[in-house]
């Protein structure tokens, strides 16, 4: 394994290199100095932009969809089911809501990956593994990118068939996708480079997390159905 004590510090400009052709190099960082706080406020950013413009794109279609749903329903009902589905909502709300979500979602996440690493007898501390989050979710943040430049060029939503079709498929394949897997890669690197366990083991904890997420998608699907 990749000896990582007394990593050689990096530049802005190398980190932002090495994350896409040697990211070992950037995670070898947080073996001594984790930091997290300019890449969350980043996520937290990209994500508030593209919940802003995905629900700008889809209230259309959203509006229409659900005025076909309650067609015949009593307008108290009616009203109640607009609701529900987010159609009120408003822009600002949206974004504040994405921010929120984004940081539960940062440290619950990163205090599972830990609980799981220290199981694999990693040694690791809860800023490291943070410090390995956010740098993984910079994966996504790129196809948030991505997705918000094309919605804006495009003038059309992504993943609205979730919405409007919402199938337990649907919603899984729009929670995932290319960005995604490459956050779970970058995290299995990480987990293997800064709490020194095999790539086997930090893979295996990854997928185990993964497909724990993907069972609470199903049973709450499941018990929405009901």
């Amino acid at each position: 394994m990749e000896d990582t004590n007394n990593a050689e510090q990096l530049t802005f400009g190398e980190k932002v290199k090495n994350f896409f052709i040697h990211p070992t190099k950037v995670f070898a960082q947080y073996d001594e100095k984790p930091s997290y706080i300019i890449r969350l406020v980043l996520i937290c950013i990209v994500s508030a932009i593209y919940a802003i413009v995905q629900f700008t794109m889809s209230k259309p279609y959203l509006e229409k969809y659900i005025n076909n749903l309650t067609k015949g329903m009593d307008p108290q009902q009616a009203e109640i089911t607009k609701k529900a589905m987010g159609i009120f909502s408003s822009a600002p709300i949206v974004a504040i809501e994405g921010i929120i979500g984004v940081i539960i979602t940062v440290f619950i996440a990163s205090l599972v990956y830990m609980l799981f690493i220290r199981v694999f007898k990693g040694k690791i501390k809860y800023g490291q593994v943070v410090s390995i989050y956010t740098t993984a979710y910079m994966a996504a943040v790129v196809g948030l990118i991505i997705k918000t430049i094309y919605m804006l060029i495009s003038k059309r939503p992504l993943n609205i068939s979730a919405q409007t079709d919402p199938t337990l498929l649907n919603k899984i394949i729009a929670s995932y996708d290319i960005f995604s897997i490459w956050q779970l890669v970058l995290m299995a690197l990480g987990i293997s480079t800064v709490a020194k366990i095999s790539k086997k083991k930090s893979a295996i904890i990854v997928i185990i997390i993964f497909i724990i997420l993907i069972l609470i998608a199903i049973g709450t699907f499941m018990l929405k159905k009901k």
